[in-house]
């Protein structure tokens, strides 16, 4: 399933994708380093960010081997990127999404990783 598509202008077609998942209690806050106006950002986000999780989650497995950048789940999804990096930060510290080793340009020309799913991520 290929939800990122262009196009024969290159312009990029968005297929969004709502209402994944509810918040796992097991789950920490996406904070970053316990900083306050990351703590308070993330309470306010807490109830969307199971959603996000799971959406963000289903677009990269739905890829395959080819990935997404983190351009690519914003595009598709509509999310603003700083809704998207931090629900893919907590998707790699869990070690359900790897960095692929690949580099594919941004829609500013700059080389940004491809997060593909593990072996754990595919079962999730």
């Amino acid at each position: 399933m290929n939800l990122i598509r262009q196009d024969a202008d290159g312009q990029f077609l968005l297929f969004p994708i709502r209402g994944f998942g509810r918040r796992r209690q097991s789950s920490p806050l996406p904070a970053h380093r316990y900083v306050d106006t990351s703590q308070a950002a993330a309470e306010k986000a807490a109830p969307r960010t199971p959603g996000r999780r799971d959406l963000l989650l289903s677009i990269i497995r739905g890829q395959g081997a080819r990935g997404c950048t983190i351009d690519e789940l914003v595009l598709a999804t509509g999310l603003l990127t700083q809704s998207v990096c931090p629900v893919v930060n907590q998707l790699c510290r869990e070690g359900l999404i790897i960095d692929s080793g690949q580099r594919r340009p941004t829609r500013s020309n700059r080389a940004a990783k491809v997060w593909t799913v593990t072996q754990e991520g595919k079962r999730a």
